[in-house]
Formats: C-alpha cells, structure tokens, sequence
C-alpha cells in the first residue's frame, strides 16, 4: 500500500478515536486491540513502522455509524487510494449486524481481478476453469476474471445481476451450500 497515503490516513483516523487496522503479512497490527488474539498493537510511530513493513490494506472501523460516515469524504480526498470495499449500512443497505461499521482501503491500481488473474497465471489454470462468490462491489472486477460467477442471496443487487447463480445469504451458510452442491454434482459426474 502506498506508504505516504496511509500514513495520511492513520493521521486522519487516530484523532477520531476510531480503530485503524493495518494487514500486514498475516497479521494485523491496529492503534486499539479489540482482538488481543489476532492483533498486535502498534507501538511505534506510524510512519517508521509503514517504512519498515509491507501494508497489503488498511480498515478503519467503529461501532459510530455517523464516525466512519463523516471520514468517507476525507478518505476519498487520500491519492492513490480507494475504498474498495464498506459495510452495507454506508450504502444506505438496512444491514443485521451494525455492531461495526468499516471501510476497508487499498492502492488505487488493487482489485480482486488482478489478483485472480495472477493467481490464475501462476497456477496455469483457465478462466472457464473458475469460480467467485461475491456479494459487494469489491466483487465485481473478481467477477470479470472468472468462467462461473455466484452472488449470495444477501448481496447488493448489482452483484446479484452480474452472477449466473445466487446462493442462500451468507446468515444460511450460502458458501458453504453452494460448495457442496457443486461436490455432489462432481461426485455424480
């Protein structure tokens, strides 16, 4: 990630008391432990720890719907980086579980489809050869780069519209069914 823009971004978070995560490698090191067992806290100064570790995406998230609502404008003013994806209740979406509201932020130039499409090369197989399951606009652009596209039930009508199947919502293990319904069928072929 863009080290200057999370820096900016760290800076425009920290003061409204909200939690800034920050992936890194396969942890994640955040300003306020909420999972002491996943989470490590930062302790140093936030630019030399960006310049000595590899930022993949950083989330900030409250329990304050109107906190995260009120830093959308200031993150989206942040070069060279975008909000690529953000809880259902910021896009006006009535949503079960408001217990955390998020935004979840990375380079401009990231997207699930250039990170298939590598793995896809990498692993030498063929698009028609592949399947996503998505329910948000950080979706879509995996969706171009797949042969099979599934939505589940819960997600946002233009997912739902570009996916050649929909599922149960993920409340109904809409995941886990379609998997297996898709082993059956292997098994019976």
């Amino acid at each position: 990630m863009d080290k200057e823009a999370l820096i900016k971004l760290y800076e425009i978070a920290n003061p409204e008391d909200v939690r800034f995560i920050m992936n890194v490698g396969e942890g994640r090191v955040v300003n306020k432990v909420k999972h002491v067992d996943q989470e490590k806290k930062l302790e140093e100064n936030i630019r030399g720890f960006v310049y000595k570790n590899d930022v993949a995406q950083c989330t900030i998230a409250d329990s304050d719907f109107d906190k995260i609502k009120n830093l959308i404008p200031k993150i989206e003013k942040v070069e060279n980086v975008e909000i690529k994806n953000r809880h259902k209740s910021l896009l006006g979406i009535k949503f079960k579980d408001d217990k955390t509201v998020f935004c979840d932020i990375a380079n401009i130039d990231s997207n699930k489809r250039i990170a298939v499409k590598k793995m896809l090369e990498i692993l030498n197989i063929k698009k028609e050869e592949t399947i996503a399951i998505g329910d948000d606009n950080n979706d879509l652009s995996m969706f171009e780069q797949v042969g099979y596209k599934v939505a589940v039930d819960n997600a946002i009508d233009i997912v739902k519209q570009k996916a050649d199947e929909i599922t149960l919502s993920n409340d109904e293990d809409g995941v886990a069914v379609f998997l297996d319904k898709m082993l059956k069928e292997m098994e019976e072929n």
